[in-house]
């Protein structure tokens, strides 16, 4: 292959590469802003999948733009030497102590120690603030009714878990994935859902909502309906 074949080939993927980057960048930031990741979804999929594909594409840019420097190298080289043989060393030797800050300065966050914020990720502060008033009101309870009032306690704590685990279902989990969340078997879901016992339990819901044309909530539903029925 000529050398400005593949030069046009390199550049060709990094510029689609490079574009949707961009895009998928400007849908975590403005479509699917934080927070949203488990409640709202574009093609099926939510901000925590979006996430996956900017990476892998940021990957790709990554390899491209290595396979630039490796077919200009020679170009990179002679402008950093510059036409003045006296000071070529000195130039060469600045050009890699600062490619060596960069790549150093770029890996300080990957070598970082990672805290706990001490939160779940997928609880917003209104649902703190809910959780929170549940528990205030179950040790009120507690402490000035009988056992007719701690089971309706109970049943709060129930309805408010439901709520919690409803909230938690998104279009990237599958439904083994809700089993083990909720507890409820796939097989009831997939029969409530009108879907064949064949359907593989193991896709993603996204993808399952595309193929057989229920929407996200009627899942919720089926899992607040299951739990008001124990």
């Amino acid at each position: 292959m000529k050398r400005n074949t593949l030069n046009y080939i390199v550049d060709a993927i990094g510029f689609v590469a490079m574009a949707f980057l961009i895009s998928t960048g400007a849908i975590m930031r403005f479509v699917l802003p934080s927070g949203s990741g488990y409640t709202l979804e574009v093609w099926g999929m939510d901000r925590h999948t979006w996430g996956h594909v900017h990476f892998w594409l940021g990957f790709v840019f990554l390899v491209v733009v290595v396979a630039h420097i490796v077919l200009h190298w020679g170009w990179i080289v002679s402008v950093t030497r510059g036409s003045q043989k006296s000071r070529a060393g000195s130039r060469i030797w600045m050009a890699v102590i600062a490619t060596v800050v960069v790549l150093a300065l770029a890996a300080i966050p990957l070598l970082a120690l990672v805290g706990e914020t001490g939160e779940s990720p997928r609880r917003g502060r209104s649902e703190r603030v809910q959780t929170g008033a549940a528990d205030v009101e179950r040790a009120q309870t507690e402490t000035t009714v009988g056992e007719g009032e701690r089971a309706r306690t109970a049943d709060v704590d129930r309805d408010i878990h439901g709520a919690d685990l409803e909230h938690d279902i998104h279009g990237s989990m599958t439904l083994r994935d809700i089993e083990k969340l909720t507890g409820i078997p796939a097989a009831h879901i997939l029969q409530e859902l009108g879907l064949s016992s064949s359907v593989s339990i193991d896709e993603r819901l996204g993808r399952l909502r595309r193929a057989h044309g229920f929407e996200i909530d009627e899942v919720r539903a089926i899992v607040e309906s299951y739990h008001e029925s124990e």
